[in-house]
């Protein structure tokens, strides 16, 4: 899909965060959050996204994956973006602890 896109997240609706191998560094205690929320697409009310993001450790290009789709709220069947999850070409996911 080519394109510029957004997405804005106006609630939060669902979140599992696990741990799945041991990626370092950093230490972290969750590694896979797959989530859910509403909000606008493009500025327009009543979208629902739902994605999933990988810290497959360092470097992050090539190792940590993402994906996202995006529908239209009251009509699931229609989907405006659907990106399955893959590597990450570009870029580095990052789920650690803040540091102090």
């Amino acid at each position: 899909m080519g394109g510029s896109h957004h997405f804005h997240m106006l609630n939060f609706l669902s979140a599992v965060c696990t741990l799945n191998g041991n990626p370092k560094p950093p230490i972290a205690p969750v590694n896979t959050i797959v989530a859910s929320g509403n909000g606008r697409y493009d500025g327009i009310n009543g979208f629902t996204v739902e994605f999933t993001l990988v810290d497959n450790g360092e470097p992050g290009a090539g190792n940590d994956a993402a994906g996202f789709k995006v529908y239209e709220t009251l009509n699931p069947s229609n989907v405006v973006l659907n990106f399955t999850v893959q590597f990450v070409t570009k870029g580095n996911i990052q789920a650690h602890v803040d540091q102090k």
